[in-house]
């Protein structure tokens, strides 16, 4: 009598990590032709013995058991040094002009700036003299050269006054006395009607002296000493 052996595979975790392996071997080829996400097989329900499922379906003898071909994703790896830095790129164009920006707003104007007026020498005689409105007022500078101490007087206000364009109070004029004297004669300003005089009229030999006046009202002007 002869005697069958027959050989079942035990359904183990160990046969089944075996026939896997053996699958994977074999079957690798097409998984990777047809870009499968998993592996399929059947698994005979009594001897576990499990074949490749290409297609179709398990019998009713046979479990369907299925791998993943991608396992799960891994935990991110810690990051990598920071790299060199790179070389400096080359200088770009230079660009285009901007638009011009609009005019700024126009400024305050400023101060009036003092008003100079032109002067006519007026060369006084080695002699004393009363100076005229109009000498006063139009031609503003005075020179003398006396051997002798000499006394210039100034025109009335009602004088000075009539000669003034436009004047009103608080309205101002100069004028400059120079002593040319080469000795120590001086030149006195003395007032004339309703002037007042403020400050030293004495003009001493080789100076000279600055005089401002100002109307103080429609009949007085108060002459000042300036220098």
């Amino acid at each position: 009598m002869s005697k069958q052996n027959s050989t079942r595979f035990v359904r183990t975790p160990l046969a089944i990590g075996v026939v896997i392996g053996a699958l994977l071997g074999s079957v690798g080829g097409v998984v990777a032709s047809t870009n499968l996400n998993s592996i399929a097989v059947c698994a005979n329900k009594t001897s576990g013995v499990m074949r490749y499922l290409a297609k179709g379906k398990c019998t009713g003898k046979e479990e369907k058991i299925s791998w993943s071909q991608t396992g799960a994703t891994g935990p991110a790896g810690p990051a990598g040094p920071a790299g060199p830095a790179g070389a400096t790129g080359a200088k770009g164009d230079k660009g285009n002009t901007g638009v011009p920006g609009e005019a700024g707003a126009t400024g305050a104007t400023g101060a009036t700036g003092a008003t100079f007026q032109n002067a006519t020498v007026v060369a006084l005689t080695d002699a004393a003299a009363t100076l005229t409105s109009s000498q006063i007022i139009s031609s503003r500078l005075f020179t003398i050269t006396n051997t002798a101490a000499r006394t210039l007087t100034t025109a009335t206000a009602a004088e000075i006054l009539t000669t003034m364009t436009g004047e009103s109070v608080g309205s101002t004029f100069e004028f400059i006395i120079i002593n040319a004297a080469a000795s120590t004669n001086a030149v006195t300003l003395a007032a004339g009607t309703s002037v007042t005089l403020s400050g030293s009229a004495t003009v001493s030999a080789g100076t000279s002296a600055t005089f401002m006046g100002r109307v103080d009202s429609t009949t007085a002007i108060t002459i000042y000493r300036t220098n």
